[in-house]
């Protein structure tokens, strides 16, 4: 497993954040996926996945860098110091507060880290899911009870017909 190194020990290497910035990503990241030492994964604050986050974001970026600002403003406001600086505890309790008071901003932080981590492929291959896309092999799926799917056949038809 990827050891979780403290983001500060990590230097700020092809992407567009200030160091401060970057530093805040890492460990929000981390504070939304930890690592685990049971299923043997890097938590969300590693740094490819998050090298991935600034990629995704893409023209999107000034929102997550107006979202660490925040954040960082939050844990300034409530404990005197950046969001890094805080232990794991207060960095829990900023980060629900954020969630709280700017759920919007809290959702796509959270969205936008949560895909880029399961589409790593160590985390894949921990889920024992090959890393690749889904078309055009797919994936085998377990057969369902298809009568579920009645009701829906029996509902009128509720859209215009085409042409």
């Amino acid at each position: 497993m990827t050891e979780s190194v403290p983001a500060q020990t990590v230097p700020r290497d092809g992407h567009k954040l200030t160091d401060e910035q970057w530093f805040t990503l890492r460990a929000l990241a981390d504070a939304i996926v930890p690592a685990s030492t049971k299923y043997d994964v890097p938590g969300a604050g590693d740094e490819a996945v998050c090298k991935e986050i600034i990629s995704d974001a893409g023209r999107r970026l000034p929102r997550l860098i107006e979202a660490l600002a925040t954040l960082n403003t939050m844990a300034a406001d409530a404990h005197g110091g950046g969001f890094t600086s805080l232990e794991p505890a207060q960095q829990g309790e900023v980060a629900q507060a954020f969630k709280e008071a700017h759920g919007d901003a809290a959702t796509y932080v959270g969205a936008l880290t949560v895909q880029c981590y399961y589409r790593d492929e160590r985390i894949m291959a921990s889920l024992g899911i090959e890393a690749r896309p889904p078309a055009p092999i797919g994936y085998k799926m377990e057969q369902g009870d298809w009568s579920l799917l009645d009701v829906v056949r029996k509902r009128p038809a509720f859209h215009r017909p085409a042409g």
